[in-house]
């Protein structure tokens, strides 16, 4: 019974123990969840090897975030993110769903930590990791970099007798720490013993001492004592890098960002042109201060201009300037001056001289030309345009797919020819066209500036000449009468042939494209010259040789051949016409060295009209030499009288000063001296002021209105007078390739220009004495020309056609002035009256205005009452004087050039005197 109970009971043991044991280790079954970190931190986050207070609140969460049904925080373990070591662990019951706890943690070591904390319940689940930041600091920082600074920026260098900046220090400690305390020993650049600064802390990792009066020589390095916040101190020396610079800059050239075609330097009239002085410099440089100057006072009458940028480059130091020319197109010469200099205050080695032109940057199409006379689809066209040489890096198309299968532009190919750029190309594969068609040239800069123009040319189709198609007509002989045996006997004789072609056939369309004529040379001087090549009525110029003479003729026959190139409609006849000629030349024998009475009667009329114009060429040599002496005189005392002016005022100051000075001698003092010295200055003023200069406008004064007159003022102050309007068509005819161009018709227009010298119209309109005496030996000249030219040709027997001719060209353009005549004369000079009034600037006339409206009772006085007013009443009559006075020097060239201008003008006629010439 006994052992049956013990077996029972064991039996009753083994079955209930695992189930006890189960239930006591039985894992929830609905724990599905990880753990979370809800929050760690770490405070302080910079410490010195004290105790740091980690905090977190880590949840286990069971089923659906429910955090009362867990498995249980197992454990939260807090490691170095970088090593992986675990630097404390923190454990729970499996009743702790939630854990939420502070606890200490002292570091052992320096450096900046990544801590992270991670948890596991005790179903195995893990959560994800959360850090935070946590730097141990036991030493201070310490100085690694030193850098030198002013107000301007960094500096490397220093002047050879040192300067005055400031210093920043660098140091190794990314922590960020408050330096409470910093001193720097700098006696090794002040020279100074135990010289400590105070320095502050300006940003992250960075200190600053200021104001550090560096000697030199020096030893550059510092000693820096630097205490942070928890106490820790060091101590080191640091170097630096400040070096002496006294060697002087050297500039190695100038250039411009606008070059010609052959690398000439360029600037622009238009726009900014950038200039470029590159420099050898090894030490400061010029970043901070710029002190670089240019002189441009050739360019922008400028002669001293600070650099705008200096930078530098790999190999040295580049400072540029942009300007735009003021002065007109040309050569001249830029200066970097020897005065500029480094930041060290080291002046250049010398000056340096670039020589550039100004341009205007108008891309201009000076010229076209193009060959030949007379293409078919069987030639090749060679068209070149001119452009200025100073244009920058041009580029030129030429459009020819109207007269071609070349659809594309063609890029012309430029070379410079002495002061322009020959831009040229070849067009083949002409096609045939129904009349002149367009061939468009385009010509741009590198700065996109554009000029187009268009030029018209038609090709045409050949076939072979299968009929004569014109015949020899006649010819008319000039002179009539044919050569002169006995005037040939001393002179090769010139004879004019006009040759009339008759057309054989009744159609309508036929034209002569080009013709030559050669004819036999036995007695020619030299090969006929032939005009009017596209003419039916061609005419030669012929010279005969002495060998005419001899011939016992009535006549002298010159066989002739011609060959003409004709076409009929659009097609070109590819074989010319040849026609021959006999030319019939009389001979006669006249006495040589008659001249006829009519003709003698009209060298009379001519000689007539010379002494005329020369009686009248004396009178104005009088009245201009009378109004320069007059107009000298006024000059002479308007200037005497604003010297005056400006001593009364100074005076009137001192005189103002004792009177109100009770020591000096108050008013009675003061009363005297401006008796004594201020009013005879202004009882001066008044007779210069009325009678031969007033400071005020032209009518007040007689001398001051002769000089205005004598120096033409209508003229150089009618700018805004300029009057457009459209030339004359114009018949340009070139040559390329040895052949002759089309004629080229060109529509322009034009200004015309108040140039006294250039039209005896607006010489008389501007009232202007020098240009009329000018113009009228300009007149003399041409008439004495023409008297000549009959004089010379009568002697020989020759018809004086074309001196008739000559005297009226040069009559038209010289004299009579047709410029004037097709802007429109008569209005212009209405225009130019009208216009009387206005020939100062109006800044000037205002003065003058003010000057008279304030002034001007004074000038109406018999004389100055001024004695027995108050001496502070005196201002009134003193700044009267002094204003006036300034400006009668203004106009009288003291200050900066004469505004009347009397010294420039010569009336002689340049070159040959033909009415001195003996004939």
């Amino acid at each position: 019974m006994h052992k049956r109970a013990i077996a029972l009971a064991l039996s009753i043991l083994l079955i209930t123990l695992p189930i006890v044991f189960a239930q006591e280790t039985a894992i929830p079954q609905q724990d599905t969840e990880a753990p979370e970190i809800k929050y760690f931190s770490i405070y302080p986050e910079i410490t010195s090897l004290q105790p740091a207070q980690f905090s977190h609140q880590t949840v286990d969460y069971g089923v659906g975030r429910d955090s009362t049904i867990c498995s249980g925080i197992k454990k939260v373990e807090f490691f170095d993110k970088e090593t992986g070591k675990v630097l404390a662990t923190r454990t729970g019951e499996q009743e702790d769903c939630v854990l939420e706890e502070s606890f200490e943690y002292t570091p052992t070591q320096d450096g900046s930590f990544n801590i992270c904390a991670r948890a596991q319940d005790y179903s195995g689940k893990q959560s994800e990791e959360q850090c935070t930041k946590l730097t141990v600091v036991t030493k201070a920082p310490e100085p690694n970099k030193i850098e030198f600074f002013d107000t301007l920026g960094t500096i490397t260098h220093t002047k050879k007798e040192g300067t005055t900046a400031s210093m920043k220090l660098y140091f190794e400690n990314t922590n960020a720490l408050d330096l409470p305390q910093t001193l720097i020993n700098v006696e090794k650049l002040t020279g100074i013993p135990s010289d400590w600064r105070n320095a502050f802390q300006s940003e992250d990792n960075t200190i600053t001492v200021q104001d550090i009066n560096v000697k030199t020589p020096f030893d550059c390095k510092i000693t820096a004592t630097i205490v942070d916040v928890f106490g820790n101190k060091a101590t080191k020396d640091a170097q630096c890098s400040l070096t002496v610079d006294d060697e002087a800059p050297q500039t190695t050239t100038i250039i411009t960002d606008l070059q010609d075609i052959e690398g000439a330097y360029l600037i622009s009239t238009k726009e900014l042109t950038t200039i470029t002085a590159r420099i050898d410099e090894k030490g400061t440089g010029f970043g901070r201060n710029k002190n670089v100057y240019l002189d441009l006072s050739e360019i922008i009458r400028n002669d001293k201009v600070q650099a705008d940028e200096c930078h530098k480059t790999n190999e040295h130091w580049e400072c540029t300037w942009k300007i735009t020319a003021t002065e007109p197109k040309g050569g001249y010469t830029i200066t970097l001056l020897s005065s500029s200099e480094d930041d060290a205050e080291n002046n250049f080695a010398g000056e340096f001289k670039q020589d550039v032109d100004i341009t205007d940057d108008d891309v201009e199409i000076q010229d076209i030309q193009y060959a030949p006379q007379n293409p078919t689809t069987d030639d090749e066209i060679a068209i070149m345009v001119s452009l200025p040489a100073t244009i920058s890096s041009p580029t030129v198309e030429i459009d020819a797919s109207k007269i071609s299968t070349q659809q594309t532009p063609l890029n012309a190919v430029c070379e410079k020819d002495g002061t322009a750029l020959r831009c040229s190309a070849r067009i083949k594969n002409l096609k045939a066209t129904e009349g002149l068609q367009p061939v468009i040239i385009t010509a741009k800069d590198n700065k996109g500036n554009t000029k187009q123009i268009t030029q018209t040319i038609e090709i045409f189709a050949t076939e072979p000449l299968v009929e004569d198609l014109f015949g020899f007509g006649n010819a008319r002989i000039q002179p009539r009468n044919g050569i002169d045996k006995k005037t040939a006997t001393i002179t090769e004789y010139p004879i004019v042939a006009t040759i009339f072609w008759a057309q054989k056939k009744t159609e309508t369309d036929l034209s002569i494209i080009a013709q030559s004529i050669n004819c036999d040379d036995k007695y020619l001087a030299e090969t006929p010259q032939l005009t009017g090549e596209q003419s039916t009525r061609p005419t030669m110029f012929m010279k005969f040789s002495t060998d005419v003479s001899d011939i016992k003729e009535p006549a002298l026959k010159i066989p002739c051949t011609a060959q003409l190139t004709i076409k009929k409609g659009n097609t070109l006849y590819q074989k010319p016409q040849k026609i021959e000629f006999t030319l019939k030349i009389p001979l006669y024998n006249n006495p040589l060295g008659t001249i006829e009475e009519g003709v003698q009667n009209k060298i009379n009329d001519i000689e007539a009209q010379i002494k005329h114009l020369d009686n009248a060429i004396q009178d104005w040599e009088k009245t201009n030499a009378a109004l320069g002496k007059l107009v000298s005189f006024g000059q002479t005392i308007a200037q005497t009288d604003a010297m005056m002016a400006t001593v009364t005022s100074i005076i009137w100051g001192i005189a103002w000063f004792i009177w109100w000075c009770i020591v000096c001698g108050g008013p009675p003092a003061g009363q005297a001296v401006w008796a004594v010295y201020a009013l005879p200055s202004l009882n001066f003023f008044y007779f210069p002021t009325k009678f031969v200069w007033t400071p005020s406008i032209i009518p007040y004064a007689p001398i001051k209105q002769a000089a205005f007159i004598y120096s033409c003022q209508l003229c150089k102050h009618s700018g805004s007078l300029q009057i457009p309007f459209l030339g004359g068509i114009s018949n340009i005819i070139t040559k390329i390739d040895k052949q002759e161009g089309k004629p080229t018709f060109t529509a322009g227009g034009m200004l015309y220009g108040w140039e006294p010298y250039k039209s005896i119209h607006v010489a008389q309109n501007c009232y202007c004495p020098p240009a009329i005496e000018y113009n009228i030996r300009k007149e003399q000249q041409i008439t004495c020309i023409y008297r000549n030219c009959i004089k010379e040709h009568a002697k020989k027997g020759l018809p004086f056609a074309a001196c008739d001719q000559t005297y009226k060209t040069q009559n038209c353009l010289y004299v009579d002035s047709a410029a004037w005549k097709i802007a429109g004369g008569s209005r212009l000079a209405s225009l130019m009256k009208q216009m009387l009034g206005n020939f100062l600037s109006i800044g000037k006339l205002a003065s003058s205005a003010a000057w008279t409206y304030a002034c001007d009772p004074i000038l109406h006085l018999e004389e100055y009452e001024i004695s027995a007013l108050a001496l502070p009443g005196g201002w009134y009559y003193t700044s009267c004087a002094l204003w006036g006075g300034a400006q009668e020097l203004t106009e009288t060239e003291f200050f900066s050039g004469n505004a009347f201008n009397w010294d420039q003008y010569d009336g002689d006629i340049k070159g040959h005197d033909y009415c001195g010439q003996i004939v």
